[in-house]
């Protein structure tokens, strides 16, 4: 199937998305979906870096010289500014935003250094988001859910903050839902009837990370790799995939 731009018809590329999905789920022998997905996203995100002007990309500052500023007012399928998605695909992916020319989006972290799994599962990492930042009115779920499925709230929370932001209602252009961004399919595995209810989206997402945790040995880069791009995408790789959103994703929620 020759996926179209998402950029220029997202309804339509989430369609052909699921249908990916949905046909790979029937057919275990069949290509990962999630790579012709990820492909057709990270060609239609070059594309528009590409056609930037000379000046313009120029004049955009480096993300290792000053932190990432704050995401503006987007719209799906924004056709001006740079258009950037939290995640670009499998379980998790953020709302499609517009950055106005000037900005840059939050995608090219420097690498940091990485801790051992027991240190960043035992310590909160300079990365967490403090207590309240997706919404104070979140924190009884999240300490709940992290008690019941014994995963670390700094870590809920940082899926929650990368994932939506904290917002409920958010829907990616692949089709994923609500805070944690769940797919329809991972959602009705994990007993998710209604994934834009906050306390059953956020039960299903850590559900689903510690499932994540348990099948990586408790390996947090792989597991929260594994939440982006998918489990048998991180098998296949033996680790975190070479796709660059994924490393940054792992990156911006471990520290």
């Amino acid at each position: 199937m020759n996926l179209v731009d998402p950029l220029r018809s997202p309804e339509r590329f989430n369609r052909q998305a699921d249908a990916l999905i949905r046909a790979s789920a029937a057919n275990p022998s069949s290509p990962d979906p999630f790579d012709a997905i990820h492909a057709r996203l990270d060609a239609s995100f070059e594309a528009v870096l590409a056609g930037m002007q000379p000046a313009e990309r120029q004049a955009t500052p480096q993300p290792e010289s000053q932190p990432a500023p704050q995401a503006l007012p987007g719209t799906l399928g924004a056709a001006s500014g740079i258009p950037y998605s939290a995640t670009m695909f499998g379980v998790a992916s953020g709302p499609l935003l517009s950055y106005a020319p000037g900005l840059v989006p939050p995608t090219g972290i420097p690498d940091a250094p990485q801790a051992g799994v027991a240190g960043l599962a035992a310590a909160t990492p300079a990365s967490a988001a403090p207590a309240g930042a997706v919404g104070p009115h979140l924190e009884p779920l999240i300490g709940e859910m992290s008690a019941k499925y014994e995963v670390p709230a700094w870590l809920v929370r940082n899926v929650i903050r990368q994932e939506s932001g904290g917002n409920p209602n958010a829907r990616s252009p692949v089709g994923a839902m609500g805070l944690m961004q769940l797919m329809p399919g991972t959602a009705a595995e994990l007993g998710v009837a209604d994934a834009f209810d906050p306390r059953q989206n956020v039960e299903g997402g850590v559900k689903y990370l510690k499932k994540m945790m348990d099948m990586f040995g408790g390996d947090l880069e792989k597991a929260v790799a594994a939440y982006n791009a998918g489990p048998g995408t991180v098998q296949r790789f033996g680790g975190v995939p070479p796709y660059d959103e994924t490393r940054h994703y792992v990156r911006r929620i471990l520290g």
